[in-house]
């Protein structure tokens, strides 16, 4: 794997961790208005899996 591949998937990885974190906080406070955050990192997830696959 070269070094831009390995960045992306660190940061694919780190953004997974985030996601999760963000879908523990809504299961306890779920009026916190983080559906906005998750789709943007699911906008983000996807252009890192297209640059890592295009």
């Amino acid at each position: 794997m070269n070094d831009q591949a390995e960045q992306l998937h660190f940061a694919l990885s780190a953004l997974d961790t985030a996601a999760h974190a963000i879908h523990q906080v809504m299961d306890i406070v779920p009026e916190a208005g983080l559906e906005q955050v998750v789709e943007h990192l699911r906008t983000v997830v996807a252009q890192i899996d297209a640059r890592l696959h295009g």
